[in-house]
């Protein structure tokens, strides 16, 4: 019965125990150009993301692309939008793409206190980009292209937050093409996501974990009698 019980918390709270908030990126993109049937396209999506548009008329063509991958560590995302052969204004690439994290980590394998990195790197671009970063709620100055490291000492088993927010808007109407890129490095020697979920995921999985829980002893009960 024990073994049971042992198992059916394990599959229930195993999950949990190991989840980690997600790298979510929101991106859109639209083209336009005469005599061509516009595109648009818009979503989000954690970890990845992959959006395009291309409107091709009879003298101008129109495309952007924007894309991006990450994960709790690093990642990078770029935007590119380009307007060809025709005169300014004749036809119109959109792409916008944006980078969420919020993220909790510790420090382990050690004891005291140690330094913890953060760089940000934005290529040199024609695009219009974005960036802000808080270390445990505070934002911190610093976080733009086209490269930066911002360092702070934590303990080791002292849980810390991160947020980050990354944009890039690359708009075209001429023929010269707007492109834009960013990416973020934390990979820091024995820096490890706190595995420790939510309090509100507790209170919400703890009535579904009985019910499995009662349900299982009910069973039991009906084979053994």
């Amino acid at each position: 019965m024990r073994a049971v019980y042992a198992i059916l918390l394990c599959v229930s709270l195993c999950p949990f125990l190991g989840a980690r908030a997600d790298v979510i990126f929101s991106g859109s993109v639209s083209t336009s150009a005469p005599g061509a049937t516009p595109c648009s396209n818009s979503g989000s999506a954690s970890g990845s993301l992959a959006q395009g548009c291309s409107s091709t008329g009879p003298v101008v063509t129109s495309t952007t692309s924007v894309s991006g991958s990450g994960n709790a560590f690093s990642g990078s995302m770029s935007a590119i939008s380009d307007v060809t052969g025709g005169m300014f204004g004749t036809g119109s690439a959109d792409g916008t793409i944006d980078l969420m994290l919020n993220e909790t980590y510790v420090m382990t394998g050690g004891t005291g206190t140690t330094t913890v990195a953060f760089k940000f790197n934005g290529i040199t671009t024609t695009a219009s980009e974005g960036c802000s970063f808080t270390f445990n709620g505070t934002t911190i100055p610093g976080c733009l292209p086209p490269a930066e490291t911002y360092t702070e000492t934590v303990e080791y088993g002292t849980p810390f937050t991160v947020g980050l927010s990354l944009q890039i808007i690359a708009n075209s109407t001429d023929g010269n093409p707007i492109r834009g890129n960013f990416s973020y490095d934390f990979n820091n020697a024995g820096l490890q996501v706190a595995p420790t979920p939510e309090p509100s995921s507790i209170l919400l999985l703890m009535p579904g974990l009985a019910g499995v829980m009662f349900a299982a002893k009910s069973r039991l009960r009906t084979r053994l009698g």
